[in-house]
């Protein structure tokens, strides 16, 4: 073996364990780079090295590998290096004492890592989210929270969208439940001995407390005296019953209005109704309430809202009923504001003796006597 073998083996070895240079390292890289036969030597060098690390010794390995491995030349230049390898000294142990058994095991220092700032940033983002979700969890209204407040009576041809949930006749309505009634009627029964008549399309949902907050529709409430102090909540007013029949209407641009058709109500205005009182409205009075709060007087209309007989009518006539597909129909027709005069020439249980003119337009007009006479 010449030298340039010798210099060769000792730069494997010391690769192999872990003692060589980094100008050792780019020697051998430079050598394996230039010279094919050397690099087919390395080759079979490192194959051996391998599997008898693997197999413990040469003695088990033998049978298994095939004759490139083994091939003369390798093992005479391994016999060389051998000989003429320096002597290497190890240094003897020190005993350690018997009392300790457990040897102490010390790890490398950890390397500082750089954080890059896009891990920092999206570290704070990941914070902020879960913040934001334990104070929605924490902060946000109650949904459906499981407070029954109502069921709901009857249903008349009422759509409901499809972003809330859809009731049906004899089904519980929870507190905090938004509902959109796109079209038809619905009579809701609050657990206060409230009667309510909604009327698409109409967007409302109760509170937990069981009073009505109205975002746009119409609303007729029939109070008992066990439901008194039910109110009904809208954009810029809060209508307080004191026992009464009303009825709420509130447009698409939050204009509001208010009729009172028995008893008595406690009207408030201001931003989300955290206002004085404005004022008491009695039996036939009525008040409409603009965007901003301002308050006017209007004549009450007794047509503007369905109330319980009309939808009693409008049910039995879904029903099959002949006349009462024709009483709805004549609720109906009252409230056109086209219509100057109608007469259906039924008594009022009031007034017996009075041909009384319906058409909303002309309420308490053009109304007449009906007199009856004994045949001759």
């Amino acid at each position: 073996m010449d030298k340039r073998d010798s210099k060769f083996y000792d730069l494997i070895l010391a690769c192999l364990y872990g003692i060589a240079t980094e100008d050792q390292q780019n020697q051998l890289g430079q050598i394996l780079e230039k010279d094919s036969m050397l690099r087919k030597e390395y080759l079979e060098y490192i194959s051996l090295h391998t599997l008898l690390s693997r197999r413990g010794g040469a003695s088990l390995f033998v049978e298994e590998v095939d004759d490139s491995v083994l091939d003369k030349a390798v093992w005479e230049a391994l016999a060389e290096q051998e000989r003429t390898s320096p002597e290497i000294i190890i240094p003897k142990e020190e005993p350690q004492p018997e009392r300790e058994l457990i040897q102490k095991v010390v790890y490398p220092p950890r390397e500082k890592q750089k954080i890059s700032k896009f891990s920092l940033y999206s570290a704070i983002f990941s914070a902020a989210a879960m913040l934001l979700m334990v104070l929605l969890v924490k902060f946000a209204p109650e949904k459906s929270n499981g407070i029954e407040v109502a069921v709901l009576n009857a249903a008349v041809d009422a759509r409901w969208s499809d972003s809330t949930v859809l009731p049906e006749s004899g089904d519980a309505v929870h507190a905090n439940e938004p509902f959109y009634l796109v079209k038809g009627l619905v009579e809701i029964q609050t657990d206060r001995g409230v009667e309510l008549i909604v009327e698409g399309p109409a967007e409302f949902e109760f509170t937990k407390d069981g009073d009505l907050s109205l975002d746009s529709g119409k609303v007729f409430a029939a109070v008992s005296t066990q439901g008194r102090g039910f109110a009904v909540n809208t954009a810029t007013s809060k209508i307080v019953d004191l026992g009464t029949e009303f009825g709420v209407q509130v447009d698409r641009n939050g204009n509001a209005g208010v009729h009172v058709y028995k008893g008595q109500v406690t009207l408030l205005t201001g931003a989300k109704a955290m206002a004085k009182v404005t004022e008491f409205l009695l039996r036939g009075q009525a008040r409409a309430i603009s965007s901003d709060g301002t308050v006017s007087k209007r004549p009450v209309n007794e047509h503007l809202f369905v109330r319980k007989d009309e939808l009693r009518a409008n049910v039995r006539a879904s029903e099959g009923s002949a006349y009462d597909r024709w009483l709805a129909y004549s609720y109906q027709l009252r409230r056109d504001p086209s219509l100057v005069a109608y007469y259906t020439f039924e008594k009022n249980p009031d007034r017996p003796e009075a041909l009384i003119n319906l058409p909303s337009k002309t309420s308490g007009r053009l109304e007449g006597l009906m007199e009856y006479r004994q045949p001759e």
